[in-house]
């Protein structure tokens, strides 16, 4: 049995935006969602597999940058 080498992170939120001034609600918990694909092979070691943990631990910052520039679109469509 072969192990996967490739897998899908997803990183969720809920957003809402109010005028804390008027208290009015533009849009309430709008989900977000991103998603990467890691792979757990190491290009540079020929038949190394098993690296999932720093494959995420690398790519859970590309994921939150990600998720921000869906934040910014999300407030920003709404104008």
């Amino acid at each position: 049995t072969g192990l996967a080498r490739k897998f899908d992170l997803t990183l969720t939120a809920t957003a809402t935006l109010r005028d804390r001034r008027s208290d009015k609600i533009w849009f309430r918990d709008r989900p977000l969602t991103v998603k990467r694909q890691i792979f757990t092979d190491n290009p540079q070691a020929k038949g190394e597999f098993g690296n999932q943990l720093q494959a995420e631990y690398t790519t859970l910052p590309l994921l939150a940058e990600s998720l921000s520039k869906s934040a910014v679109h999300a407030v920003l469509d709404v104008w």
